[in-house]
Order: structure tokens, then sequence, then C-alpha cells
């Protein structure tokens, strides 16, 4: 198998890896807002929602950076 279509397997992956960690954020701001609303403490959801963020953050950027790479595998060489 060709490395850019290795890499595109895992562009998939990494797809699906977002899709669940924007649903985790989601359902850990609407939980944010279910405690606050009813006199609860929320530092430590905050901080898992912290964590969230910057998990789908470390996601995006090696996705893009996997991009550039079949990208560079698929240029013509001159």
């Amino acid at each position: 198998m060709p490395n850019a279509w290795k890499e595109c397997e895992d562009i998939a992956r990494i797809d699906e890896e977002i899709a669940a960690g924007q649903k985790r954020v989601a359902e850990r701001i609407h939980l944010i807002q279910w405690l606050m609303e009813n006199g609860h403490d929320t530092a430590e959801v905050r901080k898992q929602l912290q964590d969230d963020e910057q998990a789908l953050r470390n996601w995006r950027e090696h996705r893009l950076d996997l991009l550039e790479e079949v990208a560079r595998q698929e240029e013509p060489e001159l």
C-alpha cells in the first residue's frame, strides 16, 4: 500500500477522533451550564473541558500535518 494511502487512513481515523472530541466538548459545556444553574462546583469539569479542547487542537494539528505530507507525496517530481 502506498504511504499516501496509509496516511489517508490515518486522516480518516483522526477525523473520527475529532468528531468524538467535539462531542465531548459539547457535553462538558452542557454539564458546566447545568452545574452552574444548580449551584454546583464546576472546577473539575472545567479542567476536563480544557484537556478535551487541548486534545482537539492536537488532533487537528496532526491532521493538518498528515494532509501536508500527502500533498508533498502527490507532487509531481520535476
